[in-house]
């Protein structure tokens, strides 16, 4: 499985468990759910995939104190598409997808 693959299926895993209105994210206990060590390799790219996200508009970057934080908002089309496990096996289809979902 693909990095990208194992990092959309730690955030499904968030959303379908969160019963409150957003999801916080931090890159290093996304890292830890994905298995193995959260190595400082593997952080770089799991913070430049929710950058990317937060780019786009799909998450929103949040002051964590000294840890980068991020939160995915109940009713966003990333909620949407990852609560119906609808989530695609690559960031940029997962972009594409809530584009196309945000748009009428």
């Amino acid at each position: 499985m693909s990095l990208e693959r194992n990092l959309i299926d730690a955030m499904k895993y968030l959303v379908k468990g969160e019963k409150g209105g957003r999801v916080l994210i931090w890159p290093k206990r996304l890292a830890l759910m994905m298995g193995g060590a959260a190595y400082p390799v593997k952080l770089s790219i799991i913070n430049h995939i929710l950058k990317q996200l937060c780019d786009e508009g799909l998450i929103l970057p949040e002051k964590g104190g000294c840890r980068r934080l991020y939160i995915i908002p109940r009713g966003s089309p990333l909620w949407e598409l990852l609560e119906n496990g609808e989530a695609p096996s690559s960031i940029d289809e997962l972009i594409r997808k809530c584009k196309e979902f945000k748009s009428p």
